[in-house]
């Protein structure tokens, strides 16, 4: 089963990290040139870039909202993506710690972004966020990208358990073997199978959602923004 991220990376257009134009082109290229400012797009690096901004807005916002407006962490939901518009502000929010924006330089391709919102799906009105929402957007985001330190503990092990169950619904034959294991009864044998899917799960949890992508020192992301 393909990842959350890389089925909504095939519904999205694609965003200059130059000037902020959201774009039509063809992803199974290497590169594209960006009409609006002649910038060559690495659609390789722009995918990293998208699934990492991805699960920070996944986990890092929109699960961190959802637990901190309830008291009771039990009710688990499966939250739908919020989709290309949100992702694309989340890029833009998470380019000063994973590239070298300023935030003047960020808040610019946002206010971009929101301009063009005609170019994305219409669910994606339900997320044009005002500048005291981009605020508490881009310290959650920024959060989670430093470790979610500043999050409550209750808060931390809800997110990660929606994580697991995440890394669950992607690996179906992982999932069901462990369904199979907690139907019978208890023993040492039952014990040592389950940890080790557990285990599995959160090396392929660690392994989609926190690895950062690889940007050049060099990179000037919105430099070209206007």
């Amino acid at each position: 089963m393909a990842l959350i991220a890389d089925n909504e990376y095939r519904k999205t257009r694609i965003l200059c990290l130059s000037c902020a134009a959201i774009l039509h082109g063809d992803k199974t290229a290497p590169s594209i040139i960006c009409p609006d400012c002649g910038t060559t797009i690495n659609l390789k690096q722009q995918f990293e870039i998208y699934r990492y901004a991805f699960y920070c807005l996944r986990y890092g916002y929109q699960y961190r909202q959802y637990y901190e407006e309830r008291t009771d962490s039990k009710i688990k939901p499966f939250l739908a993506p919020l989709g290309e518009m949100a992702t694309f502000i989340a890029i833009a929010a998470i380019s000063g710690v994973i590239g070298n924006a300023t935030y003047d330089a960020l808040k610019k391709a946002v206010q971009k972004l929101i301009s063009q919102e005609s170019k994305c799906e219409a669910k994606n009105d339900r997320f044009l966020p005002t500048n005291e929402e981009f605020e508490q957007f881009f310290n959650y985001l920024t959060d989670f990208h430093n470790g979610f330190s500043s999050a409550p503990e209750f808060i931390r092990e809800a997110i990660f358990e929606e994580m697991l169950g995440d890394a669950a619904a992607e690996s179906p034959q992982l999932a069901d073997r462990l369904l199979e294991l907690l139907g019978k009864e208890q023993s040492k044998s039952k014990e040592i199978q389950v940890t080790a899917i557990y285990r599995e799960l959160v090396r392929r949890q660690k392994a989609r959602v926190l690895k950062k992508p690889n940007i050049s020192p060099h990179a000037k992301m919105w430099e070209k923004v206007k």
